[in-house]
C-alpha cells in the first residue's frame, strides 16, 4: 500500500478469497459465535447512527447532499446487515421457515 493514498478495503489481507457459498457456510456454522454477533451489532448500530447524524445538517453544507449521503450509507449498511443475517440461517432454519410460510408440516411433526 502506498503511503500517499488512503487505504482501500481490498488492501487488507483477509486470507485466501472465499466464494459466496463458502462465506455463507462459514457464517451459518458460526451463527452464534460472539464475533459474528459483534459484527452484526456493529453494523446495526452504525446504520442507526448514520440515520440520526443525517438529520442534523451542519451549517454551510448542502442539506440535500448531506442527507442523501447519510441515507445511502444507512441503506447500504442495513442491506449488508440483512444479507449477513440471512447467511447465518442453516438449511434446517430455511426449511422450517418455508414450511411455516406454506403451512406444511415437517416429517418430525
Amino acid at each position: 500500500m502506498s503511503p500517499t493514498r488512503e487505504a482501500f478495503p481490498h488492501d487488507i489481507d483477509l486470507g485466501p478469497l472465499m466464494t459466496d457459498d463458502e462465506i455463507t457456510l462459514q457464517l451459518s456454522n458460526a451463527r452464534e459465535h460472539p464475533v459474528v454477533r459483534a459484527i452484526l451489532q456493529h453494523l446495526r448500530t452504525k446504520a442507526a447512527s448514520l440515520g440520526r447524524e443525517g438529520r442534523t445538517v451542519p451549517t454551510g453544507v448542502d442539506p440535500a447532499d448531506f442527507r442523501s449521503f447519510h441515507d445511502g450509507a444507512e441503506h447500504g449498511l442495513e442491506e449488508t446487515f440483512w444479507e449477513l443475517v440471512a447467511m447465518r440461517k442453516t438449511e434446517l432454519d430455511k426449511e422450517l421457515e418455508h414450511d411455516s410460510e406454506t403451512g406444511e408440516e415437517t416429517a418430525s411433526d
